[in-house]
């Protein structure tokens, strides 16, 4: 005979409680002011009215799925590419590894002139 396999009850998603939501509105605050912050005191980022929306839209969208921000890479990020401010598109985790990748290339040409220069 085989066994019946025992599947969990499936229960619905139930709502959170209303204290979770003001954390997380407040940490969404929080890293938003701290970002608006630091780029507008940046002098070659400007962030008009649509990019402070596209960033609190962004931010909100990202803490749905995380808890947390790393806002010293994210602000790194975002003066590497400005532009990502333009659209609605694209998530700010997308963001990261687009940044780690230009940090990497970055890095491995600061090693080869640093090989090239030893070398000769």
């Amino acid at each position: 005979m085989i066994p019946k396999i025992r599947y969990p009850d499936p229960t619905p998603l139930l709502p959170r409680p209303h204290y979770l939501r003001q954390k997380k509105e407040a940490e969404i605050i929080g890293a938003y002011q701290d970002m608006s912050r630091r780029l507008t005191s940046n002098l070659d980022i400007s962030l008009g009215d649509r990019q402070q929306a596209v960033l609190k839209l962004k931010l909100a969208r990202h803490f749905q799925a995380h808890d947390t921000i790393d806002l010293n890479t994210l602000y790194d990020a975002l003066i590497e590419t400005p532009k990502f401010l333009e659209k609605d598109k694209g998530s700010l985790g997308r963001l990261f590894e687009i940044h780690e990748q230009k940090t990497l290339q970055k890095i491995a040409e600061m090693r080869k002139r640093k090989a090239e220069q030893t070398g000769l």
